[in-house]
């Protein structure tokens, strides 16, 4: 006799579990529709998922296999509390079918916010993995949170990559290549000439009296209140120093002033270093924070922007099939763009439509190439590579040490 089994993870109830969870859904805009097509009462599979997109895009953008799908759900949506897994198990407890159905959680939260995020990726021509990047992550903390944390960090100061090393306990590598990430998408100025080697780094957070309360940082709450007490008695401290005297480990006291000071209630204070390095928010990086971070955070918190979001982004496309379809075209459009998994796909494709460039264009250069197609540089750098070895194209070098293509022989 078949039975049904249901399960759920919980949605993290403090905020800086929220916004590390709905980071996990809104990092690429297929998970975003993925979650809007998901149905309360009847579970769907990876194939119908990818029948309801599909019959939303009207056979126009980028659409994923169902295999892809299930992905989304099983390995982001799920463990966030976004949607529930649902099971058809036969009399020898044997899986017939699974399923996925959206959690309340997902209804009250994901639903909003995802809408709200791909309006703002089509208005603003990015899409939201150049920004945020993939959840698939090496080490306890995910591209999404980390760049997050960078820009928040940055809209209150203008720090080197030691503070923001010190903050977030990420090595020197992963924060560069976070910042070249963000630079890339021109949310942060960014440069770096090197350090002396006998060079002393010391980062100092400074106490700041508001009247809010701190809130439990990893829901660390006796560490929390430990480190905020500790700071607010000697009005600056060193987490390296202050992990010591308290005891702790360094990471654990770091990742609680890091909260701290996202909740404004410490700030960098001086420091003691040749670091040469200094990163900066841009305007446009501003504008991100502003208008997307600032408003995404209090609707998590329950706060009025979650009612807007609701009002202003989920009702309309919910009710008009025709502005839900132009939305998840134009939305699927800008990631088909910049995904590493779709642009790996179909080389001799990708190949063909090189060529066809170069017949309209003789002459023309690698990023001419790449704004024609929609691709990112560095895909269009690998195929016409391959492209040049099969001598299927040539190229020359102009006065600006740019490679110019044109078709080869064997095209």
């Amino acid at each position: 006799m078949e039975r049904t089994k249901v399960r759920e993870n919980p949605f993290p109830s403090d905020l800086e579990g929220r916004l590390d969870a709905i980071l996990n859904v809104v990092n690429t805009e297929m998970k975003s529709l993925t979650l809007l097509h998901l149905e309360t009462e009847h579970a769907l599979s990876g194939l119908e998922i990818q029948s309801k997109v599909g019959r939303t895009l009207q056979n126009r953008g980028y659409l994923v296999d169902k295999q892809a799908f299930q992905n989304y759900c099983s390995q982001s949506l799920y463990p966030i509390g976004m949607v529930a897994i649902e099971e058809i198990l036969s009399e020898g407890e044997i899986i017939l079918n699974t399923g996925y159905k959206i959690t309340s959680a997902g209804r009250h939260y994901g639903l909003p916010i995802s809408a709200f995020s791909l309006d703002f990726a089509v208005r603003n021509n990015r899409s939201m993995y150049s920004i945020l990047g993939s959840t698939v992550s090496k080490g306890n903390s995910r591209a999404p949170s980390n760049r997050i944390k960078i820009l928040t960090i940055l809209a209150k100061n203008g720090v080197s990559e030691v503070e923001i090393c010190e903050s977030l306990s990420l090595d020197a590598k992963s924060v560069l290549d976070h910042l070249n990430k963000l630079r890339e998408a021109g949310l942060v100025n960014f440069s770096s000439v090197g350090n002396s080697p006998k060079s002393k780094r010391v980062v100092m957070y400074e106490f700041v009296a508001i009247l809010n309360e701190p809130q439990t940082v990893s829901r660390e709450r006796a560490l929390t209140q430990q480190v905020y007490q500790e700071l607010k008695k000697r009005d600056k401290v060193n987490p390296t120093a202050l992990a010591e005297d308290l005891n702790k480990s360094r990471q654990s006291v770091s990742k609680v002033l890091s909260g701290l000071l996202r909740q404004g209630h410490a700030k960098f204070s001086s420091w003691s270093t040749d670091q040469r390095s200094k990163v900066s928010i841009t305007s446009k990086g501003r504008e991100f924070y502003m208008q997307y971070l600032v408003p995404l955070m209090d609707a998590l918190s329950d706060g009025p922007e979650l009612k807007r979001m609701n009002a202003d982004y989920l009702l309309p496309v919910m009710h008009d099939s025709a502005k839900f379809t132009k939305l998840a075209q134009q939305a699927t459009e800008l990631y088909a763009r910049i995904s590493p998994a779709i642009n790996r796909r179909d080389p001799e494709l990708r190949k063909e439509q090189l060529a066809q460039v170069l017949r309209e264009s003789k002459d023309t250069t690698i990023s001419q190439i790449a704004k024609k197609l929609g691709l990112n540089k560095l895909s269009v750098s690998r195929y016409l590579s391959q492209m040049a070895k099969s001598q299927e194209i040539t190229f020359t070098i102009n006065d600006c040490r740019e490679k110019i293509y044109s078709l080869g022989s064997k095209a």
